[in-house]
């Protein structure tokens, strides 16, 4: 799924799928009927002023996934025509069975999303504590996974709070890129009792979490560390030493199955990925055959 944002009068909004949204855009391209085209390029839409997310820049590299990601592909569509009779139904087959592991995953997202609202700067070490009635994951599988990372987290982090939760972004600050790039954090913590947030010296206290749902158990992806990186945020002249860490869920059970805080050497790594991924996105934008 291509993420794209706009900067909404300071307040980042995720476009997405919503082609309705693109619609408003000034200078959008239109159909026939006055309906927003779905497909323009890469390069129409920085010219209208979205700004691409991480996911879509590291898409540049691959990130060791792609081959992966490509065989999966592949058997989809080989079952899908085994149990269609024509291209048609091959292909419809193929693109239901496609997206259920996105809706899946996106289902569980939600639900993190609105189980830990409720505890939103509250501290984690009080979260037994919270009446949360009326909010309830719509899945057993979403259950155990809401069930488990509070469970984690009321372990590993008793002295902080949620500072942010499933928070979209636009970054123009990024000291090695010279475009701006956006996201969604999905958790960031902070130490409980924080009375100012802005201060430098509370940064290097931040603690990014990003969940990732999986059909099955896997090893964490280099990109999945840039991405990280992207959203902690890099000062070329001074590390920041906040934390970040990928949280792995079996999006079959819900089961929080691995739990990943990225290295100092991973995240220097993965910075520098993520900076060159950056340029090639842009510059790929920008470039233009010359007669």
């Amino acid at each position: 799924m291509a993420h794209w944002y706009l900067d909404n009068r300071g307040s980042p909004e995720l476009f997405g799928k919503d082609h309705r949204k693109w619609g408003r855009l000034q200078g959008w391209p239109l159909n026939k009927d006055g309906s927003p085209k779905k497909a323009i390029s890469d390069r129409e839409k920085v010219a209208l002023g979205l700004v691409p997310g991480t996911t879509d820049i590291l898409k540049m590299i691959g990130g060791g996934k792609v081959d992966g990601l490509m065989m999966w592909s592949a058997r989809l569509g080989i079952k899908a025509g085994l149990k269609s009779s024509d291209m048609e139904g091959a292909l419809s087959t193929y693109m239901k069975e496609r997206d259920k592991p996105s809706a899946t995953g996106s289902g569980i997202h939600d639900d993190l999303k609105n189980h830990f609202a409720p505890l939103y700067k509250k501290p984690i070490s009080t979260f037994g504590e919270i009446d949360r009635d009326g909010v309830e994951p719509v899945s057993t599988e979403s259950t155990r996974a809401c069930n488990e990372v509070e469970r984690w987290l009321r372990n590993a982090f008793p002295g902080y709070q949620i500072s942010a939760l499933e928070q979209p972004f636009i970054d123009g600050s990024y000291a090695l890129c010279r475009n701006p790039y956006a996201g969604t954090v999905d958790m960031r913590l902070e130490p409980a009792g924080r009375t100012d947030p802005n201060d430098p010296s509370n940064r290097e206290n931040n603690i990014f979490i990003d969940f990732k749902t999986t059909a099955k158990e896997r090893a964490p992806y280099p990109t999945e560390c840039s991405q990280l990186e992207a959203y902690s945020g890099w000062d070329e002249k001074k590390f920041i030493r906040s934390r970040t860490i990928n949280m792995y869920i079996d999006q079959g059970t819900g089961a929080l199955y691995n739990v990943h805080e990225w290295s100092k050497a991973n995240r220097e790594a993965g910075m520098e990925m993520f900076a060159l991924a950056h340029a090639l996105f842009y510059s790929m934008c920008d470039w233009k055959l010359e007669e």
